[in-house]
Order: C-alpha cells, then structure tokens, then sequence
C-alpha cells in the first residue's frame, strides 16, 4: 500500500500506526526503492532478486510460470545453509506451493485478501501441503500471525528464516475482529491498517522476549 498515504512515519497524519513508525525510528527506513508494478512480479523479485525482465515474471500470468528449474529462490540457499524456513501469508500469483520452492513450513491461500471463511476462496487453505479448512469467526491473520509465533519460538536456537507478507490491505476491505458492527467503508479500511499494525506489534513484543539469542 502507499505508505505516504498511511504510515505516520512517512508523513502521513490519516492513521495511527505507531508500531510500524516505532519499527521505522529504530531500524531502516526506505524512502526510494525499485519495485514491479504488481504483487505478482514484485515477489518473484523479492524471493529471486532477480529483475522481472530475466525471470519473465512480467505480469500476473507470468509469474505463475517460475519453477525451481528456472529460478532459485532464498529458502533454498538458506536451507542448504542449515536454516529453517517457513513461508506463512501471501504467496501470490506462483504456480506451485512454497514448499517446492524450499520452504519447510507454509501456508498457502487462493486469492488475494482472505480472511474469512465466508468468502469464496476463504474456505480452505493449504497447510504443508494438506487442505486445512478454515473454521467459522476464524480470522486469517490472526491464524498467520499464530503460525509465525511458532515457528519463532521452534527454532529460536538455530539459524532460521522467515518470510511473513502480511495480508491486510489486499483485495477486499473487509471487518477485522475489531470492527465494529455497521462500520463505513472508510472506517473499515483504518481498521484493517489498525489491526495490521497491532499484529507488527505483537510479534515485535514476542520477539523482544528473545533479545538473548546472541
């Protein structure tokens, strides 16, 4: 999303976002970057590192074409390495699953912005490779969010890798666990930037409980 539209740390005085600014004033912010102009291309750029132009992941369908003959992607690299992975969140628009890919751990759902399992593609996700159905009130992110817990805390005492793209603000604007009944559309999107920040900040808090790893 436009972080100069949302986020307080780029300028942006619409949203409270104060997980994210806090990640921004202790760590790297970027204020120019190079990206594709698609979800679909952008991680294939992001998990290849390698342009659109030379993977051909130049639009949606494209991207669907990369296969581990054509491309290496970093969980293998870092899994050769001697690192767990684990891939829990938005996949995109990749033919095959995470796991054929190098990830030993994944959660993969069809479509953009899922998150309940009252939506079309919402009824069931896959899970390591097994259709896992998606219970009622059960809310997508909090179940990602759940799922990056664990795996933080499994693998806390060796060299692991996780890749966690968030799924809010991606297709459907739709009430998140702290959306009130009859909310606008206009405030159902700050609830949703709300509740993305708040799930930043809780796996930041888990993580503070492991600043000895050194």
């Amino acid at each position: 999303f436009p972080s100069h539209d949302i986020l307080g740390c780029y300028g942006s005085d619409q949203y409270q976002t104060p997980h994210l600014d806090a990640l921004a004033a202790g760590g790297m912010k970027f204020t120019h970057t190079y990206a594709s102009p698609l979800c679909g291309p952008s991680r294939a750029l992001l998990m290849t590192g390698r342009y659109a132009f030379r993977t051909g992941a130049t639009n949606q369908d494209k991207t669907g074409e990369i296969t581990p003959e054509k491309e290496i992607m970093i969980p293998k690299i870092l899994k050769e390495a001697g690192y767990a992975t684990a891939s829990f969140g938005k996949w995109g628009q990749f033919g095959l699953h995470p796991g054929v890919f190098g990830f030993d751990e994944y959660l993969n759902f069809k479509g953009s912005g899922i998150f309940w399992n009252t939506q079309p593609k919402g009824k069931a996700y896959d899970l390591n490779g097994k259709q896992v159905e998606l219970k009622d009130q059960e809310y997508m992110p909090d179940l990602l969010h759940r799922l990056a817990a664990d795996f933080i805390t499994r693998n806390q005492d060796k060299p692991f890798f996780l890749y966690y793209p968030m799924s809010h603000i991606h297709g459907d604007i739709l009430p998140t666990p702290d959306s009130k009944e009859g909310a606008s559309d206009q405030q159902l999107y700050a609830d949703n930037i709300a509740y993305h920040d708040k799930l930043v900040g809780q796996l930041v808090a888990e993580l503070e409980n492991y600043r000895d790893w050194e």
